[in-house]
């Protein structure tokens, strides 16, 4: 059955098969908004114990499934056995066509823009600091994630290979050994202090998602819609409660530990997530945001900035209602400069 979704590029189709992945990918794009502003609360916010910190914190912390779930979607379709990827050549140029573009050209911007605010503050720009976010991999706080995805697709036609010749009891080990050295991985760096890796490696955590998406596209859930989401609220108030309980014992730091997206509460929050957005009645809204997801999430940190530079910083106001304000604004921008942007055939590649 064929069903076409208002919002969506014209003449876009989807199966019901795939509908559900355009839910989880609009639901995903929402969640990386509302977790950025939220962020901002808890950043902002110097008394732990203020219920506006802890409304930011809680809001922060039921946001934390976001990334990975844009990455067990990339995972359910790459890696997808029924699904050709074509040649080498054909795959890995279609990879480099979809993320290219948007890599190189929003990395310069970002660059150019946190260039300006350095000068606007010291008079100067500071061309170490720049040259440090490209090699680092992070030109911005969120662009991160383009240059994980670089080593995700890099590998991915080797993963499909070996998961296409894994029984799916080897392949339901093989994904839970990776998810425990992912976690233990990033409780060994919370604990020791470790240093993050060069940005090229930075995707192997990440193939525990990546093929957690491809198991579970074609895997039936043993667990009701409410025990899923009974294990979305517990994992959500874990997370909340150990980043307040650790912040107050030791440091706010070894805290962040909890907002891991390979902490112990937050591989089960986004499992279940997951699941139950391919278990839910596709929404029209959700679905009709997917076409817009990578594009609201490459240019709503600029509104961020912006409205924090007008003097708008939800956290000096009730935050109630200074997050879902400023969530709906940032969405509302960033929705109609991605429509712009794609109503321009030479940028359109660029969203």
């Amino acid at each position: 059955m064929n069903i076409a979704v208002s919002g969506m590029r014209p003449g876009a189709m989807f199966t019901e098969d795939l509908l559900w992945i355009e839910q989880a990918r609009g639901a995903a794009a929402l969640a990386v908004v509302i977790l950025h502003v939220s962020a901002g609360v808890v950043r902002g916010v110097s008394d732990v114990t203020s219920a506006a910190w802890w409304i930011g914190n809680i809001v922060d912390s039921a946001m934390r499934w976001c990334v990975p779930v844009f990455v067990m979607i990339s995972g359910a379709l790459l890696l997808d056995p029924a699904k050709s990827l074509g040649s080498f050549s054909t795959f890995y140029s279609r990879r480099a066509s979809r993320i290219g573009w948007p890599l190189v050209f929003w990395s310069a911007l970002f660059l150019i823009w946190n260039g300006w605010r350095g000068y606007l503050r010291s008079g100067h720009v500071d061309w170490d600091a720049i040259i440090g976010m490209l090699l680092s991999g992070q030109p911005h706080y969120h662009l991160w994630y383009l240059f994980m995805l670089l080593g995700l697709y890099l590998v991915a036609p080797f993963v499909r290979v070996l998961l296409n010749h894994l029984d799916r009891p080897t392949t339901m080990c093989f994904c839970s050994l990776l998810f425990v050295l992912s976690l233990a991985s990033a409780l060994h760096d919370h604990v020791a202090g470790a240093r993050r890796a060069f940005f090229l490696f930075w995707f192997l955590p990440y193939l525990s998602y990546f093929t957690a998406g491809a198991v579970m596209r074609r895997s039936s859930p043993k667990v009701g819609k409410g025990g899923l989401l009974g294990l979305v609220l517990s994992s959500v108030a874990l997370t909340a409660i150990g980043y307040y309980v650790v912040s107050v014992w030791t440091d706010v730091p070894s805290g962040l530990y909890f907002y891991d997206y390979f902490s112990v509460t937050v591989i089960p929050m986004a499992i279940a997530v997951f699941i139950l957005l391919r278990e839910t009645p596709p929404s029209r809204v959700l679905v009709g945001l997917a076409p817009y997801s990578l594009g609201v999430y490459l240019v709503h940190p600029l509104f961020l900035d912006g409205l924090s530079r007008l003097g708008f910083k939800e956290w000096q106001f009730n935050p109630l209602w200074s997050i879902p304000a400023e969530v709906l604004l940032v969405l509302l921008l960033s929705l109609s400069s991605v429509w712009a942007i794609r109503r321009i055939s030479i940028l359109r590649r660029l969203v």
